[in-house]
């Protein structure tokens, strides 16, 4: 049963899916919250002591006394207009919140709001539509091989929803990133780098996915110790090890937990490389190849996208068509829910 009815002005509108158009949804719907997109630097800080500031009343006057606070952590600082924050790092992969309580104090001769309590924010999944009306509403890009395109789709989907990990090459334009870009923008928790490092990995590895975009051209070194990674992450692990010394400079915990994570890496045809170049079917080993179930799709995106004049009232206009997919997703990523639609599938 769809609870939502899309409205004529937004079937097959490209321009909702413009990059501009929906990242102002986003800033919309999650205002006044702190996400990733407000963390400072992928650095996280080591914050051993700081200090708060507090009046007290010595001999009839106000006084304003120093106080040291140990905190003995790692955190990542936040910034939302004038205001910095500082998270533990261990919660970082929570984002959005809304932050519920929080203290003033000064580290490094600079004022930070430590955060004392917080709530995650997201969206309540609610079946407002059926899935196969979620895949076409989502990104309806005009593209010259519709079959393969929506195919991509339904795997960026269910990379989000659920536990995959695939390889995917196609000819440049194909939309391979944009489509989990939009995704990032919409849902949030998409990690999404180009000429990957170990510690950059490691950094996102609190995401549900991670793309790997144009996986190739890597030095023997960083085939080796990214390949240690994948070979953890790519057999389905609940758990990963962080290796990196260099991790400690983008962020990130001893131990992450991968058990939801999903895993894409992508790159363009054979032809598209300067013969000197490794392609992904040389560079990497067996066990790799049989870890990531490889997907070849073929053309091109057809749309011309050009920048939106009003973006923002256009997201607020069509902000509750983006609600009604993303608490569609949401549904199907519970698995009850997943049966249950099986179930009157087969009856």
């Amino acid at each position: 049963m769809e609870t939502h009815n899309i409205g004529k002005d937004e079937q097959k509108n490209v321009s909702l899916w413009n990059y501009e158009v929906i990242q102002a949804f986003n800033e919309i719907y999650y205002r006044g919250l702190l996400t990733k997109k407000d963390l400072a630097s992928n650095k996280e800080v080591v914050v051993k002591e700081a200090s708060r500031f507090k009046e007290e009343n010595v001999n009839n006057e106000t006084v304003v006394m120093e106080e040291p606070v140990a905190l003995n952590n790692y955190f990542f600082v936040l910034q939302k207009n004038t205001d910095r924050y500082l998270l533990q790092s261990d919660q970082v992969h929570r984002l959005p919140i809304q932050v519920r309580e929080c203290e003033k104090i000064a580290y490094n001769k600079e004022g930070f709001n430590l955060i004392k309590k917080f709530a995650p924010v997201g969206f309540a999944p609610q079946r407002m539509m059926s899935f196969r009306h979620m895949v076409d509403n989502f990104a309806f890009f005009n593209h010259n091989n519709s079959p393969h395109f929506k195919l991509w789709k339904i795997i960026a989907l269910t990379a989000y929803l659920s536990r995959i990990n695939v390889r995917v090459a196609t000819e440049p334009a194909f939309g391979k990133d944009s489509i989990l870009r939009l995704l990032d923008d919409l849902m949030e928790h998409i990690g999404i780098v180009q000429k990957p490092t170990l510690a950059k990995l490691e950094y996102l590895t609190n995401n549900k996915v991670i793309l790997v975009n144009e996986f190739v051209n890597l030095s023997p070194q960083e085939t080796r110790e990214i390949e240690q990674y994948l070979l953890t992450v790519g057999d389905f692990s609940n758990k990963y090890q962080k290796r990196s010394r260099a991790s400690s400079t983008y962020g990130g915990t001893e131990e992450y937990d991968t058990s939801k994570l999903s895993v894409i890496l992508t790159y363009n045809n054979l032809d598209c490389y300067p013969e000197d170049i490794k392609y992904f079917d040389e560079a990497h080993t067996k066990q790799i190849k049989e870890r990531f179930l490889p997907f070849k799709f073929s053309g091109r995106l057809e749309h011309v996208f050009n920048r939106e004049a009003t973006p923002s009232e256009l997201a607020e206009k069509h902000k509750d068509f983006y609600v009604a997919i993303a608490r569609t997703i949401k549904y199907f990523g519970d698995e009850n829910n997943v049966r249950r639609e099986l179930n009157l599938i087969q009856h």
